[in-house]
């Protein structure tokens, strides 16, 4: 009797160990495992494939998380061209009980950092480049299943849905012209960073300032990638910058929404004035006003050109280095008096306008010319400038960026800074207020630059009609600024050109 009861009690904890064994996790939860996830688009597609949808491309990436914690991501290894892309890698936390798992695309090359731990993943959509290609950058999906660990791995589908919205918007001047400048746009309600938090929460921060600038000036149009605020709040939005105006989204940003799909959102906006500088009163008394050119004027090849064409410098103090010792076709901040359109030697007779308008045809910009001798003359002695410049006069030697020369004050300007040295955010100040600077860019004798960094020297059309072969021009140093010079044209002296 007793060795049949040893006999049952061994069988019952026999059978009681597998149990144990049956209910053990396959994988615990520290575990890493192997994931494979093919995610698509949801059933509402209004952002489709063609109006700005997620189409996977190589490096794209599915971000994974569980219980508010980041667990890894996982790569695309198929699918690509299509809105159906299969992803796989390894990710760690996972066990075998079903839980729900969130799987999120974050756009691509935005300059996001990679979501680890339990903080929301940040991007900023302040900068945007107005293409439909940039709005992708920032493109948001999002999806939700049940995991089920089965022996280290997971295989499954997903449905992504979108979370943002793509405005495709035309900017006009009067309603028929392309705007083609800058614009920034903001507006209560608007935000212009996108948190994403591993719980799969979409939110909007930032002050809602966000700059679209195109860049190639051949076109009004513009696509925005905006984060939704909800379905009943009517959200106006202002334009700044380069353009003022605004418009309106009636039901607030709707998540999955394409604003413009068939007909780009229309968007009249009134440019900015340009600061302007007055050379002088036509014959009714009335000023005459001009802008001036970006930058100094140079001849040559840009980057990637087969044949060399006249240019604006990107920024106003850059100039070519004297360090070369030569005159070569590509000389910044010189006019390159070789070409056979502007070919001027000293045994020449220069009559009419050297520089005149019709010359200039800079960066696809036409209407260039360059001022007069008279222009020079009131520019610089004769006009008056409201606002405080601190000794009345309306330039300043000064150092700009560590390139020395001369800024030259709007007639309406308000005063920046005391100082004469400029960089970085103090200069931008300056320059959005109209300030402009003429660097200090020597000259140009035979193959020798001369004075870089000391003196300035800049063309007017103006010949000189008391000797052959000169123009008059405009010359300073630390000591002194002279609008009245003259000089043979063979010298290669500096052009800023205004319109």
């Amino acid at each position: 009797m007793r060795k049949a009861l040893l006999i049952m009690a061994a069988a019952l904890m026999t059978m009681t160990q597998c149990r144990k064994q049956e209910t053990s996790p396959v994988t615990p939860a520290t575990d890493t495992i192997r994931m494979t996830i093919t995610a698509g688009p949801g059933a509402k597609t209004d952002i489709n494939t063609e109006t700005g949808g997620i189409t996977w491309s190589a490096g794209d990436k599915l971000y994974v998380s569980k219980n508010g914690s980041w667990l890894g991501c996982l790569d695309l290894v198929s699918g690509e061209g299509t809105p159906h892309g299969t992803f796989t890698g390894s990710v760690t936390g996972l066990d075998d009980e079903g839980a729900p798992c969130h799987f999120f695309y974050l756009g691509r090359d935005n300059g996001m950092a990679e979501p680890t731990g339990t903080a929301a993943a940040n991007i900023s959509l302040a900068s945007q480049d107005g293409t439909l290609a940039g709005a992708m950058k920032y493109h948001a999906g999002y999806g939700r299943t049940d995991v089920t660990v089965k022996s280290g791995e997971y295989q499954g589908y997903v449905v992504m849905n979108t979370k943002i919205a793509i405005a495709h918007i035309n900017f006009t001047t009067d309603g028929t012209q392309a705007y083609t400048g800058s614009v920034t746009m903001g507006g209560t309600g608007i935000s212009n960073t996108l948190s994403v938090t591993p719980a799969g929460i979409f939110s909007g921060s930032g002050d809602g300032g966000i700059a679209i600038d195109k860049g190639d000036g051949t076109s009004g149009e513009r696509y925005v990638t905006l984060i939704p605020t909800g379905t009943t709040d009517v959200l106006n939005v202002a334009f700044t910058g380069d353009a003022t105006g605004g418009m309106t989204f009636a039901n607030g940003i709707v998540e999955n929404k394409f604003y413009g799909m068939k007909d780009a959102v229309k968007v009249t906006v009134t440019p900015k004035p340009k600061p302007k500088f007055s050379v002088g009163k036509n014959d009714q008394g009335q000023l005459i006003t001009v802008e001036f050119a970006p930058g100094n004027l140079w001849y040559g090849k840009a980057d990637g050109a087969e044949t060399a064409e006249f240019h604006f410098e990107t920024n106003q103090w850059e100039t070519q280095p004297a360090s070369t010792g030569q005159w070569v076709t590509d000389h910044k901040s010189h006019l390159k008096w070789s070409d056979a359109a502007h070919a001027v030697t000293s045994d020449q007779t220069v009559s009419g306008n050297l520089f005149c308008a019709s010359d200039f045809e800079v960066d696809g910009e036409g209407d260039w010319r360059t001022l007069s001798k008279d222009e020079w003359e009131y520019l610089i002695n004769k006009r008056t400038v409201n606002g405080g410049t601190g000794d009345g006069k309306s330039y300043k030697r000064a150092t700009v960026n560590g390139v020395y020369g001369m800024i030259l004050y709007p007639d309406s300007y308000t005063a920046q800074s005391s100082s004469t040295s400029y960089s970085g955010d103090t200069w931008t100040s300056m320059e959005e207020a109209g300030v402009v600077f003429l660097p200090a860019a020597g000259y140009r004798s035979g193959t020798d630059v001369k004075n870089v960094g000391t003196h300035g020297y800049y063309w007017s059309s103006t010949p000189n009609s008391g000797a052959a072969g000169q123009a008059s021009f405009t010359n300073f140093t630390s000591d002194n600024v002279n609008p009245q010079g003259n000089q043979y044209c063979r010298n290669g002296y500096s052009v800023r050109l205004v319109r």
